[in-house]
């Protein structure tokens, strides 16, 4: 056995499982009493069915060819289709995009304009105020010079 080892590279596949396979059957022939022997295994039969081309297999295999091409072919439209209206979406959200880009400006310029004009309305009550006051004032010294003058 130990040439099998030595001469295991120059021994092809098929011997080497041989040799292996007898020594094994060997190592259990002194485990059990009786010849052990190594069954082959039934391969099941394989049957080929040759179908000879006759005109109803043609028919069958046309028509599958043609209802093959047309679900490809409605395919093929959809997903140009689909392309299509991907590149639309595309534009259309590009151009919505610049939209809302200008739509933020103007907001921005609109709530400037806002607190604009919040603010010229508070200098305009102020000066309102100031005036009433002005006015009130004049009215009293109007009264005072009325009052010197009659008393006088």
């Amino acid at each position: 056995m130990e040439w099998h080892w030595k001469m295991k590279s120059f021994l092809s596949k098929g011997f080497q499982l041989k040799r292996v396979v007898q020594h094994q059957q060997r190592n259990l022939s002194t485990l059990y009493p009786r010849p052990m022997t190594i069954k082959k295994q039934v391969q099941p039969e394989i049957r080929y069915f040759l179908w000879s081309p006759t005109k109803h297999v043609k028919e069958i295999c046309c028509s599958t060819a043609m209802s093959l091409f047309d679900e490809l072919h409605v395919v093929r439209i959809s997903f140009n289709n689909l392309i299509e209206e991907n590149v639309r979406l595309k534009a259309t959200n590009v151009m919505l995009s610049e939209i809302n880009a200008m739509l933020e400006t103007q907001v921005s310029e609109f709530e400037e304009t806002l607190v604009d004009c919040m603010n010229a309305k508070h200098e305009l009550e102020a000066v309102l105020k100031r005036e009433v006051v002005l006015k009130e004032q004049l009215r009293k010294e109007q009264e005072v010079i009325t009052r010197w003058n009659n008393s006088s």
